[in-house]
Parts: structure tokens; C-alpha cells; sequence
């Protein structure tokens, strides 16, 4: 099975699709292709970004359909603290409190993921906190969606990187300070020190533009890259050890060409901690920057398992599954009694206790049977009364009437009535906007809504534009909202009618 990686940086986005290690494309879109290019652009990025990535997705005949997203710092939170060893119950209030110290907005606005290690010496437990603003994640799966494509997992691309420790054979046993360096496109640095595998520390280091530094003081470029970095490294350092006073880092290892080596290499000895490089293009395979190093580590989630669980996505997964059966109190005490673990002694002990209950009720109900049985058989029988009629059979009846009467409402409430619908759509199409396909459906699932057309302006971003505002129109109107919450573009593309390229477009919807 072909698996995706997807890197959205500030510069564009890269994809690139893997069956095991084998690289079968690679895709860079650069940003410049679908950001806005002043006020009077009004299609949507997002309506752009899904365009370009679908006729991507088609040119290079990519058949993934789920998708692990990395993204770098800008995007998330990530953050490292301690909290004492609380009972498995407490722990999330514990998080959460915590958390909030170190965040500059409500915690209610993002969804997040967190990871815990319990240290045995200090005897705290160390929390991995990754978040993501609500708005930001809600971008990416929509995108996503409208892709036809399942996301599995949204990770920091500096934790992507470090998938590349076991494929270079290495163990990642121990305390090991792992750098990552891209000073010639996003003019930026990683430094993380792991423990096992698990992130003690994390930190994003922003470089300047040091082409244009090193043009106006005549100076080396790459001279000035190692000194700025080494400087921020030592900072970084000094702050990981005070933090960290007992956990010595034992090892520096680089992920990035030899050219950084030798230097680090020095730096490492005067630490007096050992060194190791690993070139990631090796093996990738491929020598093609940094930001499609970090999609490419970000495809390899089948393949090279990381120690790192969190994972924002689940996280959005819970809340919606929350929200939707809000409605059944029962489905919802399920979900979160899903990971409850019972121990089996405790088991046991219950049903004994409940067997003894049971057998304590059951020896005093018997004399009571008993004496009703025998005052029942006093009774006298009326001969006159049919016997096969009672209070039971009334019973049914009523409730078979109360059923045919609840199917019966059931049916008028979920007519769909398409008068309103249809007349309002002609109020939303504009000169040069004609519809080929309408169609309105009710499964069991739901309701669905497909519709096709062809706009013609004799100029493609304005064509894009006319799209984007039919469809905003549609999925802002409170009438389709009422039966079809979630309006999706199933497509855009340009098509040629004759000698004439026309843009056609298809827009479907469920409740």
C-alpha cells in the first residue's frame, strides 16, 4: 500500500508518495501558485490550493488515499514540562492546568495531543504538549476532504526528521542532541534532545537572511551560517542544562550533509560528548532541499515507526465523535470507557459479590412465590370471561399503534421539499455560470446533493472567482444549510466545449 507525506510550510507545499522507501513522486507547489496577489483577488487559497493539488495528484497518478501531515513550528504549539506521578484519572486535569501557563490564547481553541514519560529517578513524569489552533486544523482537513483523502496523522516536521535515526540503523538509547539545519530556503534550524526516543526539549531557531548579509559585508555566506547557529545552539544548550541539570546529553548527531560535519564535529568535542552525521539524501535516494526531506520523512509512517504517539488528529477525531452523538448519552459513556482496562481480580472479586447479593434475594424470594402461587389457586374462576383476552393483549395493541404512528411522523418530517431549494439557486449564478447536472437524493444514510456546471468569462480567474462565490452563496444560505451542512467542491478544471476552454465545476453535499 502507497503511502502520502505532505509538508505545508510558509514556502509552498511539498508532497511525496512511497511504496516502503521507494520514492514514486515527488511534488513541490510553491506558494507564489496560490497565494492571493493583492485585494482584488477574491478566490479563496484554499479553493486555489485543492485546485493545483488535485491536478497534481492526477498528473502524477498518486493512489494514496490517506495522508500523514508535518508542519513546522509556526503552525503549532509544542511545548515541554514536568508534572508529579498522579493517579491515571488526575492526569489530564493535570495537563491541562499546566498547559495553560505556558499558552498565550484559551486552550479551548486549539486541539491538542500530549505524550507522558514517567521518570523513575526524579520520580516525575515528563509531558510531550503539541496543539494546533482549531482554525488552522480545520483548514487542512477540509483541504483534505475535498481531496478525498483521509488524514492520519498532523506531526511537527522536526519529529518527522527523526525517523531517520533507525533507518540509518542507529539507536536512539540514551540522551541525544539531534540538529537539523536548512539555511538556504526556510532559513531555519531544529535542535531536539530526545531520551529514548521521547523529546525532552524542542526548539525552532530562526536564521536571517544571510545571502543578503553576507553581500553587504563582503563576508562568507556559509561562515556566517555556522557562527550564527553555533551561537544559538550554545544558547540553546545552556538553557536544556539548567532545565536538565541530571540529564547530560551523551550524543550530537546531525541530520544533513557532509558539509556541516567536521564542524560539528569540533563543536561536539569541546562538549566532550560524542558525534555522529547522518546523510538523509543517501537515503532518500534523492538531493532535493529540505522541505522535500521533511514530506519524504513524513511518507515513511508505515515504515519507520517513531516513539513520538501524539497526535492532534486523533484528538479532533474524539471531539467529533463527541459532538455527534451528543444526542445518546449511552453511545457517549462508551466512548469514553473505550481504553477502560479492568483488572481481573478486581473481576472476580465483583461477581462474587454479586453472586452473593443474587443468591441472598433469590432464598427470600422463593417463600414469597410460594405464598402468592397458593392465593392465587383460591381464586375463583370466572367461567363467562375468554381467557385468551386480557390487559396484555391491550397492551400490544396500543404499542403497535403508538409505532406505526411514530414511522408514519418519522416519514412527513423527513420529506424533502426541493421548491426552495430550487428557486433559490438561479439568485446565485451569474452571467456566464450555466448548470449541466442538478440532482437531490435521500438514502438511508441522509441526504446528498450533487450539482454540475460550466463557467465562461474568457478569463480562468475569473472564472475560479465565480465558482468560489457561487459556492460560498450556496453553503451560506440558511435553506441548504437546514438539509446539507457539508458542502464540499468535488472538482474544478478547465474543459474544452468546441474551440472554446470553459472552467466546469461540481459541488456535492451530505447532512
Amino acid at each position: 500500500m502507497n503511502s502520502l507525506g505532505i509538508y505545508f510550510s510558509q514556502l509552498g507545499i511539498n508532497f511525496v508518495e512511497v511504496k516502503g522507501k521507494k520514492i514514486l513522486s515527488s511534488v513541490q507547489i510553491p506558494s507564489s501558485a496560490y497565494a492571493g496577489t493583492g485585494v482584488e483577488d477574491k478566490v479563496s487559497e484554499e479553493l486555489k490550493i485543492v485546485a493545483i493539488f488535485k491536478d497534481e495528484l492526477r498528473k502524477n497518478k498518486v493512489t494514496a488515499k490517506e495522508a500523514n501531515i508535518c508542519l513546522s513550528a509556526t503552525d503549532l504549539i509544542i511545548r515541554t514540562f514536568e508534572i508529579p506521578i498522579l493517579p491515571a484519572n488526575e492526569i489530564a486535569n493535570a495537563v491541562n492546568f499546566e498547559a495553560k501557563k505556558y499558552l498565550p490564547f484559551k486552550l479551548e481553541e486549539l486541539f491538542f495531543s500530549y505524550q507522558i514519560l514517567l521518570d523513575k529517578v526524579s520520580r516525575k513524569n515528563f509531558v510531550l504538549f503539541l496543539g494546533l489552533k482549531k482554525d488552522i486544523l480545520e483548514k487542512y482537513i477540509s483541504i483534505m476532504k475535498q481531496l478525498d483523502m483521509r488524514i492520519i496523522g498532523i506531526e511537527y516536521s522536526a519529529f518527522s526528521l527523526l525517523r531517520f535515526i533507525p533507518l540509518n540503523k542507529m539507536s536512539d538509547k540514551g540522551l541525544m542532541g539531534i540538529i537539523s539545519l536548512d539555511y538556504k530556503e526556510e532559513l531555519s534550524a531544529d535542535f531536539t534532545v530526545i531520551e529514548n526516543g521521547f523529546p525532552l526539549f524542542a526548539r525552532d531557531i530562526r536564521l536571517p537572511n544571510l545571502a543578503q548579509e553576507s553581500a553587504e559585508s563582503g563576508k562568507d555566506e556559509f561562515g556566517m551560517v555556522v557562527e550564527k547557529f553555533k551561537t544559538e545552539l550554545r544558547i540553546s544548550l545552556d538553557y536544556y542544562n539548567r532545565k536538565f541539570p541530571a540529564k547530560k546529553i551523551e550524543q550530537l548527531v546531525l541530520i544533513d550533509r557532509s558539509e556541516f560535519s567536521e564542524i560539528l564535529e569540533n563543536f561536539a568535542k569541546e562538549l566532550k560528548i560524542t558525534f555522529k552525521s547522518i546523510d538523509p539524501f543517501k537515503i532518500s535516494g534523492k538531493a532535493d532541499g529540505y522541505a522535500f526531506l521533511k514530506a519524504y520523512s513524513a511518507s515513511l509512517f508505515a515504515t519507520a515507526k517513531s516513539p513520538i504517539k501524539t497526535n492532534i488528529i486523533t484528538s479532533w477525531e474524539r471531539s467529533k465523535q463527541i459532538k455527534e452523538l451528543s444526542q445518546n448519552p449511552t453511545e457517549i459513556l462508551s466512548l469514553f470507557f473505550s481504553d477502560f482496562k479492568l483488572n481481573p481480580k478486581i473481576l472476580a472479586l465483583a461477581i462474587c459479590i454479586a453472586g452473593s447479593g443474587l443468591l441472598v434475594g433469590l432464598m427470600q424470594k422463593l417463600p414469597v412465590e410460594k405464598e402468592i402461587q397458593d392465593i392465587t389457586k383460591l381464586r375463583p374462576k370466572v367461567i363467562s370471561v375468554d381467557p385468551k383476552l386480557g390487559v396484555g393483549e391491550l397492551d400490544s395493541a396500543l404499542i403497535k399503534n403508538l409505532s406505526d404512528i411514530k414511522v408514519m411522523d418519522n416519514v412527513l418530517k423527513k420529506q424533502l421539499y426541493l421548491t426552495p431549494k430550487l428557486s433559490l439557486i438561479p439568485t446565485f449564478i451569474k452571467p456566464g455560470t450555466w448548470l449541466t447536472k442538478l440532482s437531490f437524493e435521500t438514502t438511508e444514510i441522509g441526504l446528498n446533493f450533487y450539482l454540475e456546471g460550466l463557467v465562461y468569462l474568457q478569463d480562468s480567474s475569473k472564472e475560479l472567482e465565480a465558482v468560489n462565490q457561487f459556492f460560498i452563496n450556496l453553503k451560506n444560505s440558511p435553506d441548504f444549510n437546514k438539509n446539507f451542512k457539508n458542502l464540499i467542491v468535488d472538482s474544478v478544471e478547465s474543459k474544452k466545449i468546441g474551440d472554446t476552454v470553459v472552467t466546469s465545476f461540481a459541488i456535492k453535499g451530505t447532512n
